[in-house]
């Protein structure tokens, strides 16, 4: 969070504990994580996220828009929103045929994209990306498949000085700076009836961000790698219990790896999901999702393990979208991915 405004007695105790914090964690990010880390809820319901080589991997279309919240006792407190797309091609020359087995009406050839915008504080984000993914199968049925993905990216980063307000940086010039970073990320993902694992880089090229000519106006981004996989097993005919993990690193910190967990349980009755995630040092998340008929509605919480929990309440998420063309296709059963 970019705490700027704060309401409430000790105004003044309370901006110094919050700068102190800032400045933490800005100095910490100058060679991190910059680009968007996708949270709990959002990676759950839509993987695409965190692998650009998910996209098509099911025979139906799927619009999904994320809006995030953080809940604190500070002004301008941090916004997101994404409004994600991705689809399998057609074959419409299989289509003309009378007989045609389910799923053997697509191509191997997906494509996807999203736009993304973050506000925090006088911080802004602006992005989008797009997607192509190719799916091979595996066996005759078409159910197991092995997947590759590359997106390709941008990001327009702004900074208004003058909603800076009392916390005044001789190094940011005054006014309104923008910067734009290209950048591209790439994947590949392995699905079948009930499990899926896939890898992924993201900042392939690690682009920079730079807000000016000088040394210190560039700020190093870091490629990511995640490993993301889960496993759904039958329990009766109509409850699955689906664990999953994520692992995310860095090329600085692959050796502690174990540190960067994401351990997620998701419980599916017939078209009621809930579950919940512990992001590991950092965080947890609850979470539960409802379908009816091809539109379905999601929602989340999320609260930190921080020093900064008394000004900080959490995540609310609501993800709301539609699969289009589900219910006549095999993966439209939640036994399978």
């Amino acid at each position: 969070a970019c705490p700027f405004v704060i309401a409430g007695e000790n105004d003044k105790k309370i901006r110094l504990i919050i700068y102190a914090l800032l400045a933490f964690s800005l100095n910490a990010s100058l060679t991190g994580q910059e680009i968007p880390v996708f949270y709990h809820s959002q990676y759950i319901f839509n993987p695409y996220l965190v692998n650009p080589a998910f996209a098509g991997s099911k025979d139906f279309s799927i619009l999904a828009l994320s809006a995030r919240q953080n809940i604190e006792r500070i002004a301008n407190a941090p916004n997101t929103q994404i409004l994600s797309f991705h689809t399998r091609f057609r074959d419409f020359n299989r289509l003309e045929e009378e007989i045609i087995a389910r799923g053997t009406e697509f191509t191997n050839m997906a494509a996807g994209g999203y736009l993304y915008k973050d506000d925090n504080g006088p911080f802004n984000k602006i992005g989008m990306q797009a997607t192509y993914a190719y799916h091979l199968p595996l066996d005759k049925r078409a159910i197991s498949h092995i997947a590759f993905g590359i997106s390709f990216s941008g990001f327009l980063y702004t900074i208004n000085y003058w909603d800076l307000n009392t916390l005044v940086d001789p190094l940011i010039a005054q006014g309104r700076q923008q910067t734009f970073v290209p950048d591209a990320n790439i994947g590949a993902y392995y699905y079948g009836k009930a499990h899926f694992v896939g890898a992924s880089v993201y900042q392939l090229f690690e682009s920079p961000i730079k807000w000016g000519s000088a040394e210190f106006d560039t700020i190093s981004i870091q490629r990511n790698y995640y490993l993301y996989g889960g496993y759904r097993f039958l329990i009766q005919n109509r409850i699955i219990v689906e664990p999953s993990l994520l692992v995310k690193s860095t090329d600085h910190d692959i050796d502690q790896f174990y540190n960067f967990l994401d351990i997620n349980l998701r419980v599916i009755y017939l078209t009621f999901s809930v579950g919940a995630s512990y992001r590991m040092n950092e965080g947890m998340a609850i979470f539960g999702q409802y379908q009816f008929r091809n539109l379905f509605l999601g929602l989340a919480y999320e609260y930190p393990f921080s020093k900064i929990w008394n000004y900080n309440y959490g995540t609310v998420e609501v993800n709301v979208g539609f699969n289009l063309g589900k219910g006549k296709n095999r993966f439209g059963d939640n036994r399978y991915w």
